[in-house]
This record gives C-alpha cells, sequence and structure tokens, in this order.
C-alpha cells in the first residue's frame, strides 16, 4: 500500500519531558476550547473541533508557531521545541470534539428532554418515568425552574439553577470518566499492533509533524512554511472563506456556494433519485485527500457513487431505495471489520495478557500506557461502566452487550482514521441500544434496561470526534515528534478529565441564558431524542426481520470478499473500509464524497505527470490548503461572535 508520507529517518532520538511551563499553556489553551466549543456548539452549532484533524487544534499550532518565529526574531532562537509543540497539540487534539460534540449536545439536553417533553398525549411519564432514577437527570417535574427556565427562558433578575444539577452532574462523572479511560486503554492496547506491526501510515499524524518540523535549529519558521506553494494553497481557502463570510455581512458582496448541488436533471424514476446529488467543496478534505494513499482516495469516493447507483437500482426493482437498507448494510460491514482487526491482534491482546499476569512486559518504557495497565485499567473501565448501568437499574448483559457493540463501531472508526486519514467517520452502529432491543426484544431487556441503556447510549452517540481515535492519532503524533509516551498520556489524561469539568459550567450558563429554543439548529431539537427514542423502544418494540438480518449479512460478506482480494493481492484498489464509510449514514459520502474526488484527482495527476517528485511539491500545496482552511475558518467563528450572526459558518 503506497504511504502517504516518504519514509523519514527514524534512526533512535532522545524523547523529551513534558516541561511544566507547556503543561500550564496547553492545559489553559484546552480549557479556553472547552468552554469555546462548549458554545459554539449550543449557541451556534459550530463545531470548532469537528473530526480528527480539528480546526482549532491546527490554528492553536499555527499560534505557537507565530510565537516560535517571533521570539527567533527578536532573541535568535525559538522558545517551544518540537516536542513540546506536539504536547499542546495532541492535548486539544483528544478533547476538540468532546465538549462541543460528544457531551454538549448529549448529556445536559438529554437529561432535560423527557420532563419537559412528556404530555398526557405521548404518555412518557406513564411509560417509562417510573424507570428513571431520581439521582439522574435534575428534575422530573416541568414546571420544575431547572427544566422551566431552560426552555422558556431565565426570569429577569433570576440566577441560574446551579444546585439541581449537583447529584446528577457527580452522578454521571464515574461513568464519563469510564468511558474515557476505556478508550485511552483500548488505543494503547492496539497501538503496538497497528502502528508497529501492520505498519499503518497515521496520514493525519503526519501533518502537524511537517508543521512543526524545523530545517535547523535556527530556522524561524518550520519547513513547509518556508515553501510558495504552501502560502499559495494557504491563500485559496482563507480568499473563499473570507468572501463567503463577508457576504453575510455585506450582502451586495459576491456570494459564493460552497454547498452545491446538480438540482433537478432527471424527470421520472428510477432516476430521479439522482436529482440533488451534492457536490459541496470542504478545503480541509480537498487537503487532505492528496495525502491519504490513493487507492483509499479511489475508494472512498467509488463507493460513494456506488451507493448512489445502489440507490437507482434499488428503485428500478421496487425495493425501498433507502429505508434501512444501507445502515444494515453497515452494521454487517463494521461488525465483520471489528472482528478481523480484533483477530488480528489476538496474538497482541494475549501477550497483553501474559504481561498482565505472569511477568513484566518488556519495553514497558515505549508505551504510553504500560501495557498491564492498558490492560487492567480497560478491564475496570469496563466494569464500572455495568456497575453504574447496574445501579441505575440496568441488566449487567445488557449494558455489557451495548459496550460491546460501541466498541465494535469505534474500534472501525479508529482504523478508518488511522489507515485511511478519514477526517469525519459516522458509525452505523451510533446507537447500540437500538439495535440491541431490535435484537433481543422488549421481553428480554425490559423496560427498565431500555430506558437506562438508551441514557447511557446517548453520551456515546457520535463517532465524528471519536476520542479513541483521536488518542491514537496523539500516540502516533507523539512518536513521531520524539515525545515521551508517558508524558504523552499524563497530558492526555488531564486534557481530558479538564475538559469534562470545564464544560458543565460553560454549557449550562449557554442553555439557560439563551433558552433551547434560541440554540442553534441541531441543539434546540436533541433534547426530544431521549425520550422519542425511549418511548418508540417501549411503546412501539420491532424485532429485526430475516430481510434485515440478510441485509446485515450481505454487508459483511461483501466486506469480507473486499478484505480477502485487498490480503491475497496487496494492490487490489478497492478498500473494504472505504465500503464501510460509505455504508455509514447518508450523510458521510454526500458530504465529503466530492471533496475526496477532487484531492484524489490532483494526487493521481501529479503522480502520474512527475512522479514521487511532483507530489514531494504537491504536499506542501496540500498542507497549506489544510492550514489555511484552519485559519480561516477559526478566524471568521471568532469575528462572528463578536459580530453576530445566525448562520453556522463551519457546516459538517
Amino acid at each position: 500500500m503506497p504511504a502517504a508520507n516518504p519514509p523519514c529517518d527514524m534512526q533512535p532520538a532522545p524523547t523529551e519531558s513534558l516541561r511544566p511551563s507547556t503543561a500550564v499553556v496547553a492545559l489553559v489553551l484546552v480549557a479556553i476550547v472547552a468552554v469555546g466549543g462548549a458554545y459554539a456548539a449550543l449557541a451556534r452549532y459550530d463545531l470548532i473541533g469537528l473530526g480528527h484533524l480539528p480546526r482549532v487544534a491546527v490554528f492553536c499550532l499555527v499560534l505557537l508557531v507565530l510565537v516560535n518565529a517571533t521570539t527567533a526574531a527578536i532573541r535568535g532562537r525559538r522558545v517551544v521545541s518540537r516536542a513540546q509543540l506536539a504536547y499542546v497539540y495532541l492535548a486539544i487534539l483528544v478533547i476538540a470534539g468532546f465538549p462541543g460534540q460528544q457531551l454538549v449536545t448529549y448529556l445536559y439536553l438529554g437529561l432535560l428532554g423527557p420532563a419537559y417533553y412528556a404530555t398526557p398525549e405521548n404518555r412518557y411519564r406513564e411509560t417509562f418515568f417510573s424507570y428513571i432514577p431520581d439521582w439522574m437527570v435534575p428534575s422530573k417535574d416541568a414546571e420544575a425552574p431547572v427544566i422551566h427556565w431552560a426552555f422558556e427562558g431565565m426570569p429577569e433578575g433570576a440566577r441560574l439553577p446551579w444546585a439541581p444539577w449537583i447529584t446528577p452532574l457527580l452522578a454521571w462523572t464515574p461513568y464519563l470518566l469510564a468511558l474515557l479511560a476505556l478508550q485511552v486503554c483500548v488505543a494503547a492496547l492496539l497501538r503496538r499492533r497497528w502502528a508497529e506491526e501492520e505498519q499503518l501510515t497515521f496520514p493525519l499524524a503526519h501533518i502537524p509533524v511537517d508543521m512543526m518540523s524545523y530545517e535547523s535549529p535556527s530556522a524561524a519558521w518550520p519547513g513547509p512554511f518556508r515553501k510558495p506553494l504552501f502560502w499559495l494553497g494557504f491563500i485559496v481557502p482563507v480568499a473563499v472563506q473570507s468572501l463567503y463570510s463577508l457576504h453575510q455581512y455585506f450582502p451586495a458582496l459576491p456570494y459564493v456556494d460552497l454547498n452545491r448541488n446538480i438540482g433537478v436533471v432527471f424527470a421520472g424514476p428510477p432516476w430521479y433519485h439522482l436529482n440533488y446529488l451534492p457536490y459541496p467543496v470542504y478545503f480541509g478534505v480537498v487537503g487532505v485527500s492528496c495525502l491519504i494513499p490513493t487507492d483509499i482516495g479511489f475508494s472512498l469516493w467509488f463507493f460513494w457513487l456506488v451507493r448512489r447507483m445502489m440507490i437507482v437500482s434499488r428503485a428500478a426493482l421496487g425495493y425501498d431505495p433507502t429505508g434501512g437498507f444501507f445502515d444494515q448494510h453497515g452494521i454487517g460491514a463494521y461488525v465483520f471489520l471489528a472482528a478481523v482487526y480484533l483477530w488480528l491482534a489476538r496474538t497482541s491482546f494475549a501477550r497483553a495478557a501474559r504481561d498482565t499476569f505472569l511477568r513484566r512486559p518488556e519495553r514497558e518504557a515505549e508505551e504510553p500506557v504500560p501495557v498491564r495497565a492498558a490492560f487492567i485499567g480497560a478491564l475496570v473501565a469496563v466494569g464500572v461502566i455495568v456497575a453504574w448501568g447496574w445501579v441505575a437499574g440496568a441488566r449487567p448483559w445488557a449494558v455489557l452487550a451495548m459496550i460491546v457493540l460501541w466498541l465494535a463501531g469505534i474500534i472501525v472508526v479508529a482504523r478508518l482514521v488511522s489507515e485511511a486519514g478519514i477526517l469525519v467517520v459516522w458509525s452505523p452502529i451510533w446507537s447500540p441500544q437500538v439495535l440491541l432491543a431490535r435484537a433481543a426484544g422488549l421481553e428480554a431487556l425490559g423496560p427498565r434496561s431500555i430506558t437506562v441503556t438508551t441514557f447511557m447510549a446517548w453520551k456515546i452517540h457520535d463517532s465524528a470526534s471519536c476520542t479513541m481515535a483521536s488518542v491514537l492519532q496523539g500516540y502516533r503524533t507523539g512518536a513521531l515528534s520524539r515525545a515521551r509516551p508517558r508524558s504523552v498520556l499524563w497530558i492526555v489524561a488531564a486534557s481530558l478529565v479538564l475538559a469534562l469539568f470545564v464544560s458543565h459550567p460553560a454549557s449550562l450558563e449557554t442553555i439557560y441564558r439563551l433558552s433551547v429554543p434560541k440554540l442553534g439548529w441541531w441543539p434546540r431539537g436533541a433534547a426530544q431524542n431521549v425520550p422519542s427514542t425511549i418511548n418508540g423502544l417501549i411503546a412501539s418494540p420491532q424485532h429485526y426481520k430475516l430481510g434485515e438480518y440478510g441485509n446485515m449479512a450481505a454487508g459483511a460478506a461483501v466486506t469480507g470478499v473486499l478484505q480477502a482480494l485487498r490480503m491475497r493481492f496487496p494492490l487490489f484498489p478497492l478498500s473494504p473500509l472505504a465500503y464501510a464509510w460509505v455504508m455509514s449514514p447518508s450523510w458521510t459520502g454526500d458530504r465529503y464524497g466530492f471533496s475526496i474526488f477532487i484531492g484524489w484527482l490532483i494526487k493521481a495527476g501529479a503522480l502520474r505527470g512527475g512522479g514521487w517528485r511532483a507530489f514531494e511539491v504537491l504536499r506542501f500545496a496540500a498542507l497549506g490548503i489544510i492550514v489555511g482552511d484552519a485559519v480561516g475558518l477559526s478566524l471568521w467563528t471568532a469575528v462572528r461572535y463578536i459580530y453576530p450572526l445566525s448562520q453556522a459558518l463551519i457546516i459538517e
């Protein structure tokens, strides 16, 4: 498989520990990003930390590069080494999506929604309220200030109702910390297998490393920043984003439409299902797609078009063109791939178990998390999660099954990020409690387990900024930057814990000051999802039918054939990972497929026309596009909160 970057000098070099001053800077920035991410996600649904190369992390890295350039010009030397830059970057990387996307729109709004939206007509109170422990939510009374004020607005002069939140937030803390610990530990157990034994390329990890690699000790700017092509690539997204943003303030200026579609082209069935085929441009995705392996890039856009043609084919044959077919196909693909990756890593896991119980492992100092600690930590975290669910009223086996399904999904997400360099991944296993309920049935689970597991699963609902995938990127970025592995662990752990607790006051302040109806387009409706999901699973239970299991089996079978061909013929161009990615929720390929095609086309043309030398030149322009996209969107997001607009600037 062609590497995303040329072979680099991997001669052993001393690792550098985290300095106290760097830790302070990193944690201050983590707090700022957590607060800003919470407000941005709630108020306008601007996701500043979306994905696994978060714009806000790249922007903060650019600021530190500017600090280095300034001190080099004034004092003749840089003040921040590459390893210290890496610590700051990965601290923000692992938390960027957590406060803004994984926590804010799912924790607080999910705990507020059931009481407010319960009516005599929907019978929420009769159906499942008795199964909600009092300590799990701030209140079950729609007229209580903690509920009423969040949706109807606070009376003039009233103070935020902090007291009712103390118990539920404290109660949820062990569960949330266990989820984070489990992902950190599983990432550590997979790290050696994926990074060293399989030698995955980790395309996204190379981007920040290139941004902080200096050609000499006296150089004021990193190597890419000294290349004209970098700045040429940089200026394109900055100029386009600036024109787009300025148009919002001054409508007389030209409008740049970055979210276009083909409109109405076909008049009747079945081809009219291709109408409104989107071709939006995401500059960051274009830039990254220039750097990922060409076979991966080809597979991603090829299977996107295949999916669109499958919709037409199903309509022509009289089947529901979408329905649950693709989600079920994706579930089968994900479960199959997760099983494959776990099977291939079986020797590594067996070694971890042996090292844990029989002897002290070798090379322990080279691991961010010692093998023994990672293995025991993962088991303890699962135990805490299961025990927490049991205390809340769920059956332990149901909680364990839900976590296993979730882990299967995020293992594949982490693989997509680590091998294919995908910026954003939505797993089809995004509601594991729904899969469990439809497979096991209401009789086996019981309404109490369904209620509790839905509350629990809502906190792990979004894989677009998967913590485990970002932690794996952090481990690799630290290794490439010669950061000390154990220091990497400490800054990751400290950042995650700090972001969790800092998000609480920032999120609640935003919710109550604005009120839910005035939040961004997604948060304002998110509070309804938890109660409506629980009610649907209990009041109108549905079992998977034989045909739906057949769709899952078909997804697994197609993925298995692609995987077998890939392993038998290394040059086989179609990736099973790309197939699984496209069979995720429908918007995945529609949002990013065209941008991936542009990036692939540029890289393929460069390699065909000028070989590796041409790609080396292209790489600087691609880096410039990525950095320019991050800087432009970050700056204009800041401007928009000084001079507010209702429209979101950063679209997923």
